[in-house]
């Protein structure tokens, strides 16, 4: 049987193998969504521990023959709060790899962001992926979590009303969004931004000096002996005394 599907994949035609690729890839996609239906189901029942297994991780492990960092992202995946990627990848619309990335983006949300704020990234990482490579959905969610911490960051600030609770505004934060100025808090920041030299910098400077130190004893003695020659030439002895 596997002799004839390879004569028969060698008689494709070149649009015919290329809708075969993408058929291919949609069966692999849904059967890796069956597998995480079941992973899910053994995790909820806590089978592995009544198979002898201290984890699901480590029933997979055993079980299946896959690695530790496999096992782990399967579990992660297959109990993560994701029904709108989940039935894409049973779709086939998404892969394995897109569903990794989006579990991994909501599996960091903090208990404070809320379901309905949660589902709204989920669909719109799903779109994302729907489009882009896996790499463009793990972009897309270091920026959903940079947004959930300015959020945090800026909610903590507005509820300490009194002014000493503030944090100081120093020069080098004049573009930062982490402390911006109110009505009743008005900031004048100055135009001009200060530098504080690195400490590379600052060896970098030390050398420099030191090197000068080193320099000049040689460039006078240097200097010395090209007046001590020159009054050899000329005969002239207040030149070789340097008067």
């Amino acid at each position: 049987m596997d002799n004839t599907e390879q004569v028969l994949e060698w008689r494709l035609s070149d649009e015919e193998l290329t809708a075969e690729l993408h058929t291919a890839e949609r069966e692999l996609c849904r059967a890796y969504a069956r597998m995480l239906a079941v992973v899910g189901e053994i995790e909820q029942r806590d089978l592995a521990a009544g198979k002898g297994f201290r984890s699901t991780q480590a029933m997979l492990v055993r079980s299946l023959r896959v690695s530790w960092k496999e096992a782990r992202a399967r579990v992660e995946q297959a109990t993560a709060v994701m029904p709108v990627a989940r039935g894409a990848l049973a779709a086939g619309e998404i892969n394995a790899e897109h569903a990794g990335e989006i579990a991994h983006v909501l599996g960091q949300a903090p208990d404070s962001v809320r379901p309905e704020e949660s589902a709204g990234h989920e669909t719109v990482l799903v779109v994302l992926a729907r489009q882009a490579r896996p790499s463009a959905v793990r972009k897309a969610g270091v920026g959903i979590r940079d947004r959930r911490a300015d959020s945090a960051q800026l909610a903590g600030a507005g509820t300490k009303t009194d002014p000493r609770h503030r944090p100081r505004p120093i020069p080098s934060q004049q573009h930062s969004t982490a402390w911006p100025p109110t009505e009743n808090h008005p900031v004048a920041f100055s135009p001009y931004r200060t530098h504080r030299p690195s400490k590379h910098s600052e060896r970098r400077a030390g050398a420099r000096r030191a090197t000068t130190r080193l320099r000049a004893p040689l460039e006078r003695h240097a200097s010395g002996g090209s007046r001590h020659r020159h009054a050899e030439r000329s005969g002239d002895p207040h030149d070789e005394l340097g008067v």
